[in-house]
């Protein structure tokens, strides 16, 4: 997902407008919107704006890499990865099967958690 893209989610699950998130954090509604289409790439400064406004990672906007990574990884896929995957290293050690549980298990609680955000249940 793009960064205008993941703008317009975090806006539309405020139900803000952009005249009204513009007002909140100091740029025009054109501007949002130019960034939204895609027309504009967003300067560190804008995202840093909108990082504290909405309160996300900063993550949530430059890990676009990651993000096209991913998401041909099914959940079934990164389970199998996790737990079946009897050489999966970290730091130069072979993770435990106990080790490999926990890092799922984390992953999961994790992802539940960014989801409640997302939704503003927090």
């Amino acid at each position: 997902m793009k960064k205008g893209e993941k703008l317009r989610l975090l806006r539309e699950n405020k139900n803000l407008t952009r005249e009204a998130l513009g007002s909140e954090i100091g740029y025009s509604p054109q501007m949002i919107y130019k960034i939204e289409a895609g027309e504009k790439e967003p300067s560190m400064k804008f995202l840093n704006s909108v990082i504290k406004y909405f309160e996300v990672p900063v993550s949530f906007f430059i890990d676009e890499v990651f993000d096209e990574l991913f998401n041909d990884i099914k959940t079934k896929d990164l389970e199998d990865i996790i737990i079946n995957k009897a050489d999966l290293e970290y730091k130069g050690k072979i993770l435990s099967a106990k080790e490999r549980e926990f890092i799922l298990d984390s992953i999961n609680k994790a992802l539940e958690l960014y989801y409640k955000h997302m939704n503003g249940n927090k």
